[in-house]
């Protein structure tokens, strides 16, 4: 086990805690017995991503939820992968929820055209909570 480092009670910055940069911001809150995930990137750093809250000493069977900020890939792509792993509830704000859901390319920006950027942008298997 490693040493939580809280960036406000309960709060807990995972970029911050590893020491490097995992991406986007992504939040882990401490519920005591039970802990949520704000955002969890990019498929890529998902792995990472579980094993330092494993390294953190929470559950994986305790997540009880999975929160999106909002729909943009970078935040949500491995959010069909990690729900998948952790067992756990997804929720979004509703206008974010249905691309989400889709795994829509455009409207989640996986898919940049205009920059020729394209990646992966899996659609979720059951609904997300609408938040």
């Amino acid at each position: 086990m490693i040493e939580r480092k809280y960036l406000f009670p309960g709060v807990i910055e995972l970029n911050l805690q590893a020491g490097r940069p995992l991406g986007v911001n992504l939040y882990l809150i401490d519920g005591g017995t039970e802990w949520a995930l704000i955002d969890v990137g990019q498929e890529d750093i998902l792995d990472e991503v579980i094993e330092l809250v494993r390294q953190l000493d929470f559950p994986l069977s305790k997540c009880k939820m999975l929160l999106a900020t909002h729909a943009d890939a970078d935040h949500v792509q491995g959010l069909a992968k990690a729900r998948e792993r952790l067992k756990a509830k997804t929720a979004a704000h509703p206008r974010a929820a249905a691309a989400i859901e889709a795994g829509d390319a455009v409207e989640t920006y996986a898919t940049i055209t205009a920059q020729n950027f394209h990646i992966p942008m899996p659609p979720l298997q059951d609904r997300c909570e609408a938040r």
